[in-house]
């Protein structure tokens, strides 16, 4: 189906749908990612299915998942909702990690997060600004593994395949990360212990505005 889309007018596409565009002249156009927080339940099946048959990422799941814990700003609706995937998150980082560090030591580095000087992101991330996995293309953010010999980025499972299949040598490989280890561990209970904060800020006190044997 043709669809010309005059100034001012948008188009929603659906999860799952292919679209095409054809530009016969001067364009100017934005794209914006939104979905309801009921998305977040399936997200992940999501973008399983997208790394199973390689197809580039267009933002880091993980990375999502993490600001929405870590902001401040969010409801309690959200927190309750998203700790299952945080705790697994979490859960399947370390276990990864823990496989990594089997075949020996190597060399780490920890990455500037978000909110760090542009320069120095640029500067170790590159002119894109994203990392990506060589093999699978997702959008790494948590950690990943440099191959310093060919100059290329994995996620950590298939690090931990190439370098078990003597592809990669452990030596030449550098563990890169922006949450350490205790971090992920102590995590879900930061997230656990925001809602029961905001949830004893919204419950009234009942005692308020009255007078009190205090204020005689």
């Amino acid at each position: 189906m043709y669809r010309y889309v005059d100034p001012g007018q948008f188009i929603i596409v659906f999860p799952k749908a292919f679209t095409s565009c054809i530009s016969t002249g001067y364009v100017v156009s934005e794209s914006v990612y939104f979905a309801p927080p009921y998305w977040l339940k399936t997200a992940r099946n999501l973008f399983d299915d997208l790394k199973n048959s390689r197809e580039p990422s267009m933002f880091s799941l993980d990375r999502l998942l993490l600001s929405i814990a870590l902001d401040a700003k969010c409801s309690t609706e959200i927190l309750r909702q998203i700790i299952p995937h945080i705790e697994e998150l979490c859960q399947q980082e370390r276990a990864k990690r823990d496989k990594l560090n089997n075949f020996g030591m190597m060399e780490t580095e920890r990455m500037p997060l978000p909110d760090a000087n542009i320069r120095k992101r640029k500067r170790l991330q590159g002119e894109e600004g994203d990392y990506e996995c060589e093999i699978c293309r997702m959008n790494l953010y948590i950690s990943m593994v440099f191959d310093t010999q060919e100059g290329v980025t994995y996620c950590l499972d298939h690090a931990v395949e190439m370098i078990k299949n003597k592809k990669s040598q452990i030596n030449n490989c550098k563990f890169m990360f922006s949450y350490d280890y205790k971090e992920l561990t102590d995590l879900p209970n930061k997230v656990k212990l925001a809602i029961e904060t905001k949830s004893q800020k919204k419950v009234p006190n009942k005692y308020a505005g009255m007078p009190t044997l205090l204020n005689k």
